[in-house]
């Protein structure tokens, strides 16, 4: 799979992502996707651009309640699932991106954990980061 490999999509909000992903399918759809961003948008991106019979996985944390048309659970023939913790898969996951087998640059930040509140929380609920790792053992620096 193409996409799987490269994990790029454009960057700009204006992009509407189902095309994207549904031009990248050749017309079909994800077999899977994740909404890791907690946001109605992100949501409903991944029901539309996931193929039938695919699956869609919520693991992000959804500040306000989303408004889902029950037609737009009857049409994409998704099964819609969530995931609130695999402890387990953390060290694999982690240990993958330190030898490079995701692609972080761009998406992903570190932060120190002293600047949690202010790099972190306040920066994600201004929409300003992706994806946030929060190194304990950095105090002080600067992302």
């Amino acid at each position: 799979m193409p996409f799987a490999r490269s994990l790029t999509l454009p960057e700009s909000t204006d992009t509407d992502v189902v095309s994207a992903i549904r031009d990248l399918t050749s017309g079909h759809g994800a077999h899977a996707s994740v909404d890791a961003a907690g946001v109605p948008a992100a949501f409903h991106a991944a029901l539309h651009g996931t193929r039938v019979d695919g699956n869609v996985v919520v693991v992000a944390i959804h500040e306000k309640p989303l408004v889902i048309a029950p037609f737009d659970l009857l049409m994409p023939e998704v099964r819609v699932t969530g995931v609130a913790m695999f402890c387990d898969d953390f060290p694999i996951v982690i240990e993958q991106m330190a030898r490079g087998v995701y692609p972080t640059r761009g998406w992903v930040s570190t932060i120190p954990f002293d600047g949690l509140l202010e790099q972190g929380f306040e920066r994600l609920n201004r929409q300003e980061g992706l994806k946030l790792l929060v190194d304990v053992g950095k105090v002080g620096a600067r992302a």
